[in-house]
């Protein structure tokens, strides 16, 4: 992945990469820097990201208000019945790893981790067939799967390459469907009626914007970086919330 100049000096010229980065995503890393740059940089974006926060709270007592989230819908509930522990454990420090691995580990295109992908994808889907359709049908998936695999060991590197690319040309358009499907998969900690579709982009905005941050941090900083300062920002709105319990 190539490298670029950018400015993370102070608050402002950060939220201005920021917002440049918005406008044209794309996969340039910032320049090496020395440790106290860095985590100037992370400093800056903990603050963007607290920022942003605190422009969209009112989005959840709009929540409260349209019976969206209370204390017997919200998948923190549940969570809180399991003690403090637990709650740091799982949100501070599990879903952040799992989710950037998920999530943002895929914006730099590596062969080893897209393959680990496909193999993922192909198992999940042979067992919701075996489990959902006949023995028959999942068997000719399976099958199908199986063959599709062994033209892709035998064309590896030449589909490799294709597909990275697609990557970097598109880039923009995964980048934002990264953001989308990070957003979407946190639709789960509400319950409520799928005939208020139409709410849909006020429930998922928070988690759309955490996505634009860590996704940006992941390209400029690293993978490294994403991962903490996810588990910072869930870290930090744990903590209020037990507080607050």
């Amino acid at each position: 992945m190539n490298n670029e100049s950018t400015d993370f000096t102070s608050l402002q010229s950060s939220f201005s990469e920021f917002y440049k980065f918005l406008r044209k995503p794309n996969q340039l890393r910032q320049e090496n820097r020395s440790a106290s740059a860095i985590l100037k940089t992370m400093f800056y974006l903990i603050v963007i990201d607290a920022i942003l926060m605190a422009l969209i709270m009112p989005l959840i007592a709009l929540y409260e208000v349209l019976g969206l989230e209370n204390g017997d819908s919200h998948a923190l509930e549940a969570m809180f019945e399991k003690g403090a522990f637990f709650v740091i454990l799982l949100g501070a420090i599990f879903a952040p790893i799992v989710e950037e691995l998920f999530f943002r580990a895929i914006l730099v295109f590596n062969k080893y981790i897209f393959n680990g992908i496909l193999a993922i994808l192909a198992i999940v889907s042979v067992a919701l067939a075996f489990t959902t359709l006949s023995i028959v049908v999942a068997g000719i998936i399976g099958a199908v799967l199986f063959i599709a695999t062994i033209i892709y060991i035998i064309k590896d590197d030449h589909i490799s390459q294709k597909v990275e690319n697609y990557w970097q040309t598109s880039f923009p358009v995964i980048f934002y469907l990264s953001c989308l499907f990070f957003a979407l998969v946190h639709l789960m900690n509400f319950e409520f009626e799928y005939s208020l579709f139409y709410l849909f982009p006020l429930l998922i905005l928070p988690q759309f914007i955490m996505g634009m941050i860590l996704g940006f941090t992941r390209i400029k900083l690293g993978l490294m970086y994403s991962i903490a300062l996810h588990a910072i920002h869930n870290g930090v709105l744990l903590t209020i919330a037990l507080m607050y319990k």
